[in-house]
């Protein structure tokens, strides 16, 4: 009876294990090729889309950074043109009432780096090396990165001996150490056409961090 019972057993195993082969191969391994297929698909999709994501960013952050670059030229180029700082700028070069004239270019400045939140700065620096800026973060000229002689000589010089109207460019490429100061900043030669003469530079410090590019909250 025990022998019956064992080979009953063992078929009724055997028949089992056939039956979950069947299982498997009928069942588990088609739909383990499905999710594969699928999952192939999806991963090339999110791959696909992750890229588009990212060459969408990179033509936001272009958008961006070129809107924010040519609205600060704007007011470059508005004081450039304005007649009051070119009028204190050209008594500075003589040293003709300096006191009154820093007065009236500190008051211009305020109200054009006031315009846009992405300027921190603004300053004259003279064919002379006199300079005199208004900075955000600052009320000492002493404290000031153009109070560094060698800075503002290496800045001018480039500034002027270059073909470009306006040049932008990080006070890292002058290896100044200036704890607080913006690392970036346009500067635009200012001349008077008449007199066919330079009067000086004019230079605006800009915000250098990520939101210049993303746009502040």
């Amino acid at each position: 009876m025990q022998r019956k019972q064992s080979g009953r057993q063992g078929r009724k195993l055997r028949w089992t294990e056939k039956m979950i082969l069947v299982i498997v191969a009928v069942i588990i391994l088609p739909l383990m090729i499905v999710i594969g297929v699928l999952w192939n698909s999806m991963s090339q999709t999110f791959e696909e889309q992750a890229e588009t994501l990212v060459e969408y960013k990179l033509k936001e952050s272009t958008e961006f950074l070129e809107h924010r670059i040519d609205s600060i030229y704007n007011i470059m180029y508005q004081m450039i043109t304005d007649q009051s700082i070119r009028s204190s700028c050209w008594a500075l070069a003589r040293q003709s009432n300096v006191a009154q004239e820093k007065s009236n270019m500190h008051q211009r400045f305020i109200e054009f780096v006031s315009q846009s939140d992405y300027l921190y700065s603004a300053a004259y620096i003279g064919v002379q090396d006199d300079f005199y800026t208004y900075e955000t973060f600052n009320n000492v000229q002493d404290n000031s990165i153009w109070a560094n002689e060698e800075f503002r000589q290496e800045v001018s010089e480039k500034a002027l001996g270059s073909d470009s109207v306006c040049l932008i460019f990080t006070k890292e490429s002058f290896e100044v150490n200036q704890r607080y100061a913006p690392s970036l900043y346009m500067v635009m030669p200012l001349k008077d056409n008449v007199a066919k003469k330079t009067i000086g530079i004019l230079a605006l410090g800009l915000d250098d961090s990520a939101s210049f590019i993303r746009g502040k909250n």
